[in-house]
């Protein structure tokens, strides 16, 4: 048994750990009508897929893994209230699996991301660039272009400009330590590591993003965590 701490699930600090599965083969598909068998919980995990597709766009979601989990009961709240009815008739279910089963858990982690991601979003697009009345014109697209690097030009037709990936510091062991220090916290039997592994299934989640791999080294990646900030 590892030697685990409350900070190995969640900290103030940093927020809740989720620990996903990057096997292509347990990558979930979104599907409504799901073809799996009914004796199990790839059904609803692909229902639940498809519920989150419709709602923060279509992707195939990595698998959270059999381990202990955390969860945040205002934030299932709030799924609950986006998708009274599946849940209802989920709650209405005597056995997993039936047609229209939403999967808590498998949701819950990924409603998380694509929640943080949607307020760093907003922040960027609504909160710094846009317009006292929210509009969205030449002068606020003249803006991000300039922002992105693409220099002081009134020419924005069919220009590009590269953003190139850096590599994270926000990890670096002695970042973590000092932060966890600072409240009093202090990881167990796993640690805080970003690994590529994951940037394909989070590649909107940039502009100052955390996302943390922790629990086997990049070498192995067949168990990976995910790591977003509350929000």
């Amino acid at each position: 048994m590892k030697d685990l701490h409350a900070a190995d699930f969640h900290t103030p600090s940093f927020g809740l750990v989720f620990r996903l599965l990057s096997w292509p083969g347990l990558q979930s598909n979104p599907e409504e009508i799901s073809t799996k068998p009914a004796n199990g919980e790839w059904r609803p995990l692909e229902y639940t897929n498809f519920l989150l597709s419709k709602r923060f766009g279509f992707r195939r979601r990595p698998y959270p893994t059999h381990v202990a989990k955390v969860g945040a009961i205002p934030l299932m709240q709030e799924m609950t209230r986006m998708w009274a009815d599946e849940f209802a008739t989920t709650a209405r279910h005597k056995f997993r699996g039936e047609r229209g089963d939403a999967y808590m858990m498998f949701g819950f982690v990924h409603f998380v991301v694509e929640r943080h991601r949607e307020a760093l979003l907003w922040t960027y697009v609504v909160g710094k660039i846009g317009g006292e009345r929210d509009e969205w014109g030449a002068e606020q697209r003249r803006r991000v272009w300039t922002e992105l690097g693409g220099g002081d030009d009134s020419v924005l037709e069919g220009r590009t400009v590269k953003v190139s990936v850096t590599k994270r510091e926000t990890l670096a062991d002695e970042r973590v330590t000092a932060v966890l220090d600072a409240t009093g916290d202090a990881l167990g039997g796993t640690q805080y590591q970003f690994c590529e592994c994951v940037v394909s299934f989070l590649m909107g989640v940039t502009l100052e993003t955390v996302v943390l791999t922790t629990f086997l080294p990049c070498s192995e990646p067949r168990r990976l965590s995910v790591w977003v900030p509350r929000r």
